[in-house]
């Protein structure tokens, strides 16, 4: 599932480069406008995670990341419990009919309504560390110890073996 997620987050910085760059046209040539922020929402630990990530990632995991931080190189990531994402209420058994009523499925949660400063607190650097969601994890690039062992053989039929070791980020 949070490969899945990522792809959407990939989606989402290529939807919002191309929406920014229309919006900053017209409002930069008809009104003198630009947008002061930008910022992109997301109630996936695991995407949030490999966004801030500094750590090696796989192969997959990498290629989505640079491309998400090329299409949004100046959007600010946060992270919303998926309680507060109205994003996740048509998938959590509601008929459409109450669908029709939920204002935040349409308009957004209200706290995008009020300052920056006053909108839920997104996850810090340090709490990104502490994550340990083996799903998350598994995506990280292990490093691995390569032996090479060389049998060496003298006359006398006496045999010295000969190791060195080498640390490299051999998937």
């Amino acid at each position: 599932m949070p490969r899945k997620e990522l792809i959407a987050a990939v989606t989402g910085s290529r939807a919002q480069a191309y929406i920014r760059s229309q919006i900053e046209a017209h409002l930069l040539k008809f009104y003198g406008l630009k947008i002061e922020a930008n910022y992109i929402w997301t109630d996936s630990l695991a995407v949030f995670y490999w966004t801030m990530s500094t750590k090696s990632l796989t192969t997959f995991i990498i290629n989505r990341v640079n491309e998400i931080n090329e299409k949004a190189a100046d959007v600010t990531w946060r992270y919303i419990n998926t309680k507060l994402n109205p994003a996740d209420i048509g998938s959590r058994g509601c008929s459409p009919k109450e669908l029709m009523n939920m204002k935040e499925y349409f308009h957004g949660p209200n706290f995008l309504i009020q300052p920056s400063n006053e909108w839920p607190k997104t996850l810090d650097s340090s709490e990104i560390k502490k994550i340990k969601d083996q799903e998350i994890i598994k995506e990280e690039k292990k490093s691995k110890i390569v032996y090479q062992a060389s049998l060496l053989a003298q006359e006398e039929q006496l045999c010295f073996i000969e190791t060195k070791t080498f640390s490299s980020g051999i998937n």
